[in-house]
């Protein structure tokens, strides 16, 4: 008994008096609420959890309870890998550290310039650090986004050089689009197109106007070729006033 309660059972020569059952207020062992409960019973748990941290750095998810909370934990683990992107979906391993194969999400590797793009799992490339090499293409891409007003006639020069040895070895559908772009590096496709043999015609509305360029027979890549461009440009040129103004 608490000492404070009339003692309502009969005489006994026992050394110690039976449970009180007197109704009294309790605060649960864990803290979180206040109950009724007989007076004998000190320690009293309610259904909330538990919630204490945990070593780990979770917290208990064991209901209501006395003492010290259980050291084992079942919780995912959770804690971010080395690519600060995820979080390791395995069971609670403290103190040891985060496997490297544990995160099998899968991320997207770039190069420097971004054009060239990899699927991955997270884990086999967790730490290194090294993005993809550049490959073919990058170069160019770079140069158009670095200068887009001077560099972008030799990425259309390399472009076009590519399709008509791809196209004329047949391992490539004759005609080429170029994505949309503005009306000036339009002009720049249209002039190489016909500096290298080939016809060109834009479709489109206007900011999605694009360029198609068909590979002929007189499609060539050699010296000979090029002699008569300057006449064949100024030719061209007279012709495409009209594209221009349009």
């Amino acid at each position: 008994m608490q000492g404070n309660r009339i003692v309502t059972h009969t005489c006994h020569n026992k050394e110690t008096c039976p449970p009180c059952y007197a109704i009294v207020q309790r605060t649960c062992v864990g803290g979180h609420n206040t109950r009724t409960a007989y007076c004998y019973e000190d320690k009293i748990t309610c259904n909330v959890m538990c919630e204490k941290p945990l070593p780990c750095g979770h917290k208990c998810q064991e209901k209501c309870h006395d003492g010290i909370c259980k050291e084992e934990c079942k919780q995912p683990c959770l804690i971010k890998c080395k690519n600060g992107s995820h979080q390791c979906d395995a069971t609670c391993h403290y103190p040891h550290k985060c496997q490297k194969t544990s995160c099998k999400e899968t991320v997207t590797l770039k190069c420097k310039c971004s054009n060239k793009e990899q699927k991955a799992l997270c884990c086999l490339v967790q730490g290194h650090g090294k993005p993809l090499e550049c490959g073919t293409g990058c170069t160019a891409q770079v140069k158009r986004r670095r200068d887009p007003g001077v560099d972008f006639e030799d990425w259309v020069i390399a472009q076009l050089e590519s399709f008509i040895e791809k196209a004329q070895k047949g391992q490539i559908p004759p005609e080429y689009k170029f994505e949309p772009t503005t009306s000036y590096n339009r002009r720049i496709i249209h002039t190489q197109a016909t500096a290298h043999g080939c016809t060109s015609e834009s479709f489109g509305v206007e900011p999605n106007r694009y360029t198609m360029v068909s590979v002929t027979s007189s499609g060539c890549l050699d010296e000979e070729f090029h002699e008569d461009y300057d006449v064949r440009i100024e030719n061209y040129c007279c012709v495409r006033i009209y594209e221009m103004r349009r």
